[in-house]
C-alpha cells in the first residue's frame, strides 16, 4: 500500500506555492492591471458633449524591467512544475528537487530583498507616497519565506513525507532504503 500525502506535506506545498508562484505572479500582474484600467479612463470633453481619451494618464506602471518580469513569472512558473510533481508524489527525487528549489528562491528573495533594502532612491522614478511601506513589506517577505522554506525543509525530511514520496514504507528495524 502506497502511504498517503499526509497535511503537513501539503501545507509544505501549498505554502511554498502561495510564496513562490502566486505572489511574484501578483506582484507582476498587479501593476499591469492598474496601468490597462487608467488606460481605459475617459475624461469628459472640453466643451462638455461627451468624452475623450487621455494623452497620458501619469504615471509608467510597468512593475520593473521586461527582463527582471520575464525571470519573475519564469522562475514562478517552473516552481508551479516542480510543486506539481511534489504534489503527486512522482518521480521519486522530486522531493529532492523541491527542496532545492526552495531553498534557492529563498536565496533569491534574501539577495533580491537585500538589494533593494540597500539602494539609495532613484529620483528618476519620482517621488511615491508608498515607499514607507516598502520596507516593512520587504521585510515581512523575508521572515515570511524564512519561515516557509523551515517548515518545507523539516516538513518534507520527515518520516511520512519520506515515505511518502518513495512510495512504500520502510520495515521495521530498516533505517535506508535498498538500492534498486
Amino acid at each position: 500500500m502506497k502511504p498517503p500525502r499526509t497535511l503537513g506535506v501539503s501545507l509544505a506545498i501549498l505554502a511554498s506555492v502561495m510564496l513562490f508562484t502566486v505572489l511574484p505572479l501578483l506582484q507582476v500582474a498587479a501593476p499591469l492591471i492598474i496601468q490597462y484600467r487608467l488606460s481605459q479612463v475617459d475624461l469628459p470633453s472640453p466643451d462638455g458633449t461627451g468624452t475623450v481619451r487621455p494623452v497620458a494618464v501619469g504615471s509608467e506602471l510597468e512593475g520593473g524591467a521586461n527582463g527582471a518580469t520575464a525571470f519573475q513569472v519564469g522562475t514562478s512558473a517552473l516552481f508551479l512544475v516542480i510543486a506539481i510533481g511534489a504534489w503527486l508524489g512522482r518521480p521519486r527525487w522530486i522531493r529532492g528537487v523541491m527542496l532545492g528549489a526552495v531553498l534557492t528562491l529563498l536565496t533569491v528573495t534574501v539577495i533580491t530583498s537585500v538589494a533593494t533594502l540597500n539602494a539609495p532612491p532613484d529620483i528618476n522614478s519620482g517621488l511615491d507616497s508608498g515607499q514607507s511601506l516598502t520596507t516593512p513589506l520587504i521585510y515581512a517577505r523575508l521572515a515570511l519565506s524564512g519561515l516557509i522554506t523551515l517548515y518545507v525543509l523539516w516538513y518534507l525530511n520527515r518520516g511520512p513525507a519520506r515515505a511518502f514520496y518513495r512510495g512504500y514504507y520502510l520495515q521495521r528495524g530498516e533505517t535506508t532504503a535498498p538500492l534498486s
